[in-house]
This record gives structure tokens, C-alpha cells and sequence, in this order.
């Protein structure tokens, strides 16, 4: 059987400017090693759509998993979706069921859902929604080549 090799991008000028740290990355390949995945390749990129979709070309010729983690909320800056979807050529795609998530969300909180986190409800054509109970931010995944 083929060794999974997996690679993790950060995605997140905060995280390249040292704002916050990238405890995420060390979470994941902690996990991932428990079910014989290795992540050989860590790696941060800030919000530019040119450099998060060189990277992620790159990671695509080298490994077989590609996590990556930040940029898939509402603010003009969170592109990974789009990049994705370019990278993969892929539509965005609206999820009603995605939407009305969002929808409840706020308003449960007695706050108004602006315009911007409609965007969240957007995901690459064909991708596999993972839910996301606690917040707004939905994750996908996409298989390509198996």
C-alpha cells in the first residue's frame, strides 16, 4: 500500500505576521499521525490569492492530502474558497442548507446576518460539506484523481 503523505497550509496574514499562532497545523498532523498519516510539509501563506494558489499547486504535485486551514469566513480578505475553486476548476457554488445554518445562527443571537457572510455559504461544485455546528464557517473537501 502507498504511504499518505499529507501537507498543511495556514492561511492567514495574521498568522504570517506573527499575530496569532498557528496552533491548528500542530493539532491536525497530531491527529493525523494517529491514523498512519504523515505530514512531512507545514506550511503558511498570507491572503494573497497568487501565493495561496502557487502553493497549493505545488502541494498538489507532492502529496496526497492537502489540509488547509483559515481564510473561510466572511471578510474580503478569506479567498481560500475561491482559490480553491480556480485552483481546482471548480464554480462556487450556494448551499441553501449552508445559508439557512448561517441565518439561524444570527439570529439566535439576536443579530442581523449582513451580506458578507452569504459568501460563507458558497462552496466549490461538487465538494463534500463538512458542518460546522459552532460557528459560520463550513469546511469542504474535494477529491480529485482519487
Amino acid at each position: 500500500m502507498k504511504d499518505i503523505v499529507s501537507e498543511i497550509i495556514t492561511i492567514g496574514t495574521e498568522i504570517t505576521l506573527g499575530k496569532i499562532i498557528d496552533t491548528n497545523s500542530a493539532f491536525i498532523s497530531q491527529e493525523l499521525i494517529k491514523i498512519g498519516i504523515t505530514t512531512p510539509i507545514k506550511s503558511s501563506v498570507d491572503d494573497n490569492f497568487k501565493r495561496i494558489s502557487q502553493l497549493l499547486n505545488h502541494a498538489i504535485k507532492r502529496s496526497n492530502v492537502i489540509i488547509t486551514t483559515g481564510g473561510l469566513g466572511p471578510t474580503e480578505d478569506d479567498i481560500t474558497r475561491n482559490v480553491i475553486a480556480e485552483v481546482f476548476n471548480k464554480k462556487l457554488v450556494l448551499h441553501p442548507e449552508i445559508l439557512g445554518h448561517i441565518e439561524s445562527f444570527f439570529k439566535t443571537r439576536g443579530y442581523s446576518m449582513t451580506e458578507n457572510n452569504k459568501r460563507q455559504a458558497y462552496i466549490p461544485e461538487g465538494a463534500i460539506i463538512i458542518p460546522n455546528p459552532i460557528g459560520t464557517a463550513y469546511g469542504f473537501l474535494i477529491e480529485i484523481n482519487g
